[in-house]
This record gives C-alpha cells, structure tokens and sequence, in this order.
C-alpha cells in the first residue's frame, strides 16, 4: 500500500478476478482488487478486476542431469544445481490507480521472489509498506482489525506485514520503481 494514491494499475479488460492476467513457464499473475484507502487496514471496498503494473523477478534452481556419455575422470556430485534470474511483467498502461493492489502469483514450481517492480506516476518519494499472506488472499480482502499497531505486531487474517513503510523515490509514468531486494529474503 502506499500513502497516496499513485500506484498505478489497469482494468483487466476480459478477465475476472482470479484469471491469470499473464503467465510463463514458472509463475501465473492474477487478476486482483484495488485498494481505494491509503491503509490495508481500513474496510473499504476493493476495485474489481484490476492488475497491478509492475514487474516480479525471481530465480530457478535447475538441475543438470548427468551425462549419458561416461567421463574420463570421477565426478563428485551426480547433478549440478544453477539458478537463473528471469521476470514476468504485466503491463505499464495506468489508466487507474489508487493506495493498494491485493493480487496473487502462483508459483508453477520451486523459485525464489527476489523484487517486485510498482508502477507510479510520481518522481519524488513515496512511502510504500508490503503485505503478504500464504496461500490466496481471496477471502482476507479485509483485515480482523482496524488497530495499526496491533497489523504491525502480528499477522491479521493471515496478513503480515513484511516492510514497515520505506521510502522509494518513484521513477514516474511508465518506468518500474523497484521495491528493495530486502524485502524478499
């Protein structure tokens, strides 16, 4: 969530909350809901069938099986393990925005989130605060509590708070702003 009302995202024109937005290999982004206050806490009503603009990155471990021609010398481990960096992007159009996005990506097997990209129109700073929950949040679309202090001490309907409100300098229209890589260790 942010404290002012410049995340931008789009209509998912054609598609229902749920239906993947666009997908790969690896992950599936779903179609999700805009938040129109400037705190998840709040008992708004979400925006249906709205997409986050941005860009998730991550890595996969591959494994490398052996080989099937025999080698000369002895290998010590029967298969090689490598990670490769990839992202999935949805789309920079705007066209809506607000505080809040609650979407879901599915994983299609094991990888590693390793930053997440907004979309704001701003190019001064923004304070931006990161929630997350397993599983989906369809269902926990509002917290159990309207108390800030007790969303910031534990989780709430399965939300957790995973950066308290950073400061991250927007980079404007049309240009992913990266949320810091910490967050997702």
């Amino acid at each position: 969530t942010l404290d002012q009302p410049v995340l931008k995202y789009s209509n998912a024109v054609g598609k229902d909350v749920g239906d993947a937005y666009t997908t790969n290999d690896d992950l599936a982004w779903k179609v999700g809901v805009g938040l129109g206050e400037p705190q998840f806490i709040t008992r708004s009503t979400p925006y249906a069938k709205r997409v986050l603009n941005g860009v998730v990155q991550y890595d996969v471990q591959y494994t490398q099986p052996p080989s099937m021609v025999p080698t000369t010398s002895p290998v010590t481990h029967a298969e090689e393990f490598y990670d490769v960096s990839k992202s999935l992007e949805t789309t920079m159009k705007g066209g809506n925005g607000s505080y809040g996005i609650m979407f879901n990506i599915v994983a299609k097997h094991t990888l590693v989130v390793t930053t997440l990209s907004i979309h704001t129109d701003m190019v001064t700073n923004v304070n931006v605060t990161v929630y997350s929950k397993p599983g989906s949040y369809v269902g926990a679309e509002l917290p159990n509590s309207l108390d800030p202090i007790r969303a910031q001490e534990e989780e709430i309907n399965g939300w957790r708070e995973v950066s308290p409100s950073q400061v991250l300098k927007g980079r404007g229209y049309q240009n992913p702003t990266e949320l810091s890589s910490d967050l997702f260790d």
